[in-house]
Order: C-alpha cells, then sequence, then structure tokens
C-alpha cells in the first residue's frame, strides 16, 4: 500500500512540474515581453530585463498552479488506464478509495502552494515589477535625453536628438525632431536645429526651425521660427503610473485600505474583493481536482492531444466562471464574499450529481 501511495504522488507530482514549466516558459515570453513594452523606453539593464521575466512568472504560478495540477490528475489516470496498471491494482484488491488517499495529499499540497502564491508571491512580484518602473524612471530622467533614441517626452510628444549632455539641470540638444500627436488626425513635426530642457521650469525651449502640423490629412501648415517654446510640467513627463493598485498591496496593506474607505462606494467592493479573492482563491482547488479525478476516471479520449485539449478547455472555463461571481462581487451586485461561497457551492453541487451519476452506473468508491 505504501508504495502504491508513493508511486501514485510521484506521478502527480511529476505531470505537474511538466505541465507547470511548459506553460510557466511559454506565458513567461509572452506576458514578459509586453510588460516589457512599458519599461524599454527607460533603457534598462540586461538584467533587470531578466528581473522583469522571474517577476513575470512568479505573478503567473497561482493561474498555472492550478491548470496543470488539473492536467496532471487527468494525465496520470489516463496512463494508469493505457498501461492497463489501473485494472492490475483493482484485480489486487485496491479500490478508487485507495487513489484518493494519495490524491487528497497532492490536493492539500497544491492547496497551500496556491494559497502561498495568490496571497504573497503575486502581489509582491507586482510591486517589486512597480517599484522597478518607479526607479527606471528616475534614474533616466536624471540623465541627459538618450541621443539617436526616440524617447517619449509626454504622453502626446516623441523626441529624437543628434546630440544631447547634461549642463547643471537643463537637457542642452543638438538636431532636434520632435514628434506631436495631438489626436489620430492631428499631428506635427518639429524640425530644430538646437533645443532645451528645463525639467525644473518645466520650458522646453526649440531654436532655429521650422514645424509642419496638419489636421484630417488635408491643412499642411508649415511655420519657420527663431524660437519655439513650450510649457511642459513635470505631472505629464511620460512615466509609470506611480499609484499602487489593489493588486500589487500586501494582505495587510489591502486590510487597512479597506478600513479607510466608504462602506458601500464603488471602490469599497473592488478592494474588498480583491482581500476575498486572495482568501478563497485556493479553495477552489479542491473541487477542482476533483473535477479532474471525476474526468479522469470516466473520460476515454482517443489521444493525449486531445486529452490536453479537454483539460484546457475546461479550465479555461472554470476560470471564466469564477471571474464571473468575482465581477459580480467587485461590482456591488452581491457581497464579494457570497461571490465566492456561491461559486463554490455551485461547483460542490456539480460534483455531487456526478457522483450521484457515476454510482448509478455501477461504479463504487469503497
Amino acid at each position: 500500500m505504501k508504495t502504491f501511495f508513493i508511486f501514485l504522488l510521484k506521478e502527480l507530482f511529476f505531470y505537474t512540474f511538466l505541465f507547470l514549466l511548459f506553460f510557466l516558459v511559454l506565458l513567461t515570453l509572452i506576458m514578459g515581453t509586453l510588460n516589457l513594452r512599458d519599461v524599454l523606453e527607460f533603457n534598462p539593464s540586461l538584467l533587470m530585463i531578466l528581473g522583469f521575466y522571474i517577476l513575470t512568472s512568479l505573478q503567473l504560478l497561482s493561474f498555472l498552479l492550478p491548470l496543470s495540477s488539473f492536467n496532471s490528475v487527468l494525465f496520470t489516470l489516463q496512463r494508469l488506464k493505457e498501461e492497463r496498471e489501473l485494472l492490475a491494482l483493482f484485480s489486487l484488491g485496491y479500490t478508487i478509495k485507495d487513489l484518493i488517499k494519495p490524491f487528497l495529499l497532492f490536493m492539500i499540497f497544491i492547496f497551500l502552494a496556491t494559497l502561498l502564491s495568490h496571497v504573497y508571491l503575486n502581489p509582491s512580484a507586482k510591486r517589486m515589477m512597480k517599484e522597478a518602473q518607479i526607479k527606471l524612471a528616475k534614474v533616466f530622467f536624471e540623465k541627459p535625453i538618450p541621443s539617436k533614441t526616440p524617447v517619449p517626452l509626454t504622453n502626446t510628444f516623441y523626441l529624437y536628438v543628434a546630440e544631447s549632455q547634461k549642463v547643471d539641470s537643463n537637457n542642452v540638444m543638438k538636431r532636434v525632431i520632435l514628434l506631436e500627436r495631438k489626436s489620430p488626425k492631428e499631428r506635427g513635426i518639429y524640425l530644430a536645429k538646437a533645443a532645451t530642457l528645463d525639467l525644473k521650469k518645466g520650458i522646453f525651449y526649440l531654436s532655429d526651425g521650422i514645424v509642419f502640423t496638419h489636421s484630417n490629412y488635408k491643412e499642411i501648415n508649415i511655420l519657420k521660427f527663431k524660437e519655439y517654446l513650450f510649457k511642459i510640467s513635470k505631472e505629464y513627463l511620460k512615466k509609470p503610473d506611480l499609484y499602487v493598485k489593489r493588486g500589487e498591496m500586501s494582505f495587510f496593506e489591502l486590510k487597512k485600505t479597506i478600513k479607510a474607505l466608504i462602506p458601500g462606494s464603488e471602490k469599497y467592493y473592488r478592494y474588498l474583493s480583491e482581500y476575498y479573492q486572495r482568501i478563497f482563491y485556493g479553495f477552489s482547488i479542491f473541487p477542482l481536482l476533483l473535477q479532474a479525478f471525476i474526468l479522469g476516471l470516466v473520460i476515454k479520449p482517443q489521444s493525449r492531444y486531445l486529452l490536453l485539449l479537454m483539460g484546457l478547455t475546461f479550465y479555461l472555463f472554470f476560470y471564466f466562471v469564477y471571474n464571473f461571481f468575482v465581477s459580480l462581487g467587485e461590482s456591488g451586485k452581491i457581497y464579494p464574499l457570497f461571490s465566492h461561497i456561491y461559486f463554490n457551492g455551485l461547483l460542490i453541487f456539480l460534483l455531487a450529481v456526478e457522483f450521484a451519476f457515476i454510482r448509478k452506473r455501477g461504479i463504487s468508491f469503497s
């Protein structure tokens, strides 16, 4: 019995590790690259880029652990059936009840790992990424404007200079191209021999140049100037959002913030929903993996690719329904705590129906 117990646990953890590694590498490359779009303009080092990918992978763990363990249960039971090992175990007197014992231990481990990931690792990784973005932006604006590199000056201006140097608190530049985008149909191009950006006063001087502006792709205006001045407040300089969002707060920071909010307000429900997500997200592991156990015993796919597709489809549907109930709590349509109670209650009800159906087909769990 002990040998069988250890054997089944090894199978479950082996497949979980394989799936987790595969999905983690794939989604980290995709999501990490998307996250980097907001910081590449601040010229991060290779070490910092690597750090962003690592932090992205930590954020994905709470989503991928349930997905990987769900598919692990399906593949483990499928392999036991394909290689007649399950039949051999039953012929030796083992029952489904004996299968459930190591499976429950596996569920508890995944539950604890998911809970740790969702309560601590996920928000910590988001917070570290935000702090790294703030640090990058601060260093970037303290240095001279990079030469021969397009730089987002504000949300509507992009700057390109051939030469740049820092003189006191000013950026002194030569051969300047400034692109302005007021709207999709209103744009301007400023060409200047020299320019000075004074961040303290919030003033951008252009000298000896020409500006082209057009509206609705029809009217083109050309203006030659000796001096051209922009008023650019530091608040409008393009930089990462310095506001710490609810998903980036620690569990205790979130709790403290909720106490300071007005009960019943829109923000109150959003933060309260995040608070209950941290607590109850991991508990959905139990009905989810029990569902995988039932599916693994009942279904007989023709190939493992089809089994993987079925596992992914079911899990994404599960995640969609979960987010639907969470959205009801965030909007205040139902109390956020009840959104998790209703969701897990629905899963337990469906499992009860499935167990009753399986028993009617003559499958015993004892």
